[in-house]
C-alpha cells in the first residue's frame, strides 16, 4: 500500500522530533545502560522499518503499553502541566499509530480501535495489580523509547519518495 506523506505530517513529524529532542537532554548521559538504551532504540526503528513497517507498528504499541503503565502509577501525583504534557504525548502517539496504521495494514480504523482497547485494557490491569516498571529501569527505557522513535521519525522524514513497504 503506498502512502503519501502529506505536509502536515511533515510538520507534526518534525514537532514530534523536537519533542524527544527536549526529552532526550534530560536522559543521564553517562550511564552505559542509557548509551546502550539509545542504540538499541535506533537499530530497532532502522531494522524494522528495513524489513516492514508492522514491526515498527507493534513496537509504538508496545511503546504506548509501556506509557499507560508508566501513567497509570504517577496518575494521583500529576500535577496540571503534566496532564496536559499527558494529553499531548497521547495525541502524537494516536497521530502517529493512524498514519503507520494506513501504512501497513489493511484496516487503519480497526488497528486504531483494537489498539485502543488494548491499552485501556493494559491501564485497568496495571493499576489493579499495582504493575511498575523498576526504579532503575526507567531511565535505559526511555532512552530505548525516545531513541527509536526518533529513529522512525527520521526514517519518515528522510526515506525516499519512491519507497513502499
Amino acid at each position: 500500500m503506498k502512502h503519501h506523506h502529506h505536509k502536515f505530517f511533515k510538520a507534526f513529524l518534525v514537532i514530534y522530533a523536537g519533542v524527544l529532542i527536549f526529552h532526550a537532554i534530560e536522559l543521564p548521559f553517562l550511564n552505559p545502560l542509557v548509551i546502550i538504551g539509545l542504540i538499541a532504540g535506533l537499530l530497532l526503528a532502522l531494522i524494522s522499518h528495513s524489513y516492514h513497517g508492522r514491526v515498527a507498528l507493534f513496537l509504538l504499541m508496545i511503546h504506548m503499553g509501556i506509557d499507560m503503565i508508566t501513567h497509570g502509577i504517577y496518575l494521583e501525583t500529576y500535577k496540571l502541566q503534566d496532564y496536559l504534557f499527558g494529553i499531548l504525548h497521547i495525541g502524537m502517539d494516536i497521530v502517529f499509530l493512524y498514519e503507520e496504521s494506513l501504512t501497513h495494514t489493511k484496516n487503519p480504523k480497526k488497528t486504531i480501535i483494537l489498539t485502543g482497547i488494548l491499552l485501556v485494557g493494559i491501564f485497568i490491569i496495571s493499576k489493579a495489580v499495582g504493575l511498575e516498571i523498576p526504579e532503575n529501569t526507567h531511565e535505559p527505557i526511555e532512552a530505548v523509547v525516545i531513541s527509536g522513535i526518533l529513529g522512525c521519525v527520521f526514517y519518515h522524514f528522510w526515506k525516499k519518495k519512491k519507497h513502499v513497504h
